[in-house]
């Protein structure tokens, strides 16, 4: 096998690996995604998360934001921008820093309705304001 060829065959594996950790992902309860947000202050900071609200699923904080350091400003649905029955969209979420610090913002993916259900996804975002 050529040296192009190999190097094909692993960009092919590693896309192969994402697809399938997403496509799992969607489907693993306590599915978690953990990212690191470093912000001035006076900024905002902005969360898109990946929602498809035609399965019932919604991104819902999971706990609280530090009122010291964050506010939320709001959040938003924003619809595929297609027309197949069933598509995804996204939840934006704006938060305002107010003070330097780091906290914690987490994010739960849940049926409103449902009870006792662990969520099918977490996100959790350390955010340090400088």
């Amino acid at each position: 096998m050529s040296i192009k060829q190999s190097a094909i065959n692993h960009i092919l594996l590693f896309i192969a690996g994402v697809a399938l950790f997403i496509i799992g992902c969607s489907q693993r309860p306590q599915c978690r995604i953990n990212t690191v947000i470093g912000i001035n202050l006076g900024e905002n900071v902005v969360i898109s998360l990946g929602s498809n609200r035609t399965t019932g699923y919604q991104w819902q904080l999971a706990s609280p934001v530090d009122k010291n350091i964050l506010e939320l400003v709001g959040s938003e649905y924003i619809t595929p921008k297609t027309q197949l029955v069933g598509a995804g969209g996204k939840e934006v979420w704006t938060f305002k820093t107010l003070a330097r610090g780091k906290t914690i913002i987490s994010f739960k993916y849940v049926r409103l309705w449902e009870k006792g259900v662990l969520p099918v996804q977490t996100a959790t975002f350390t955010v340090i304001v400088k």
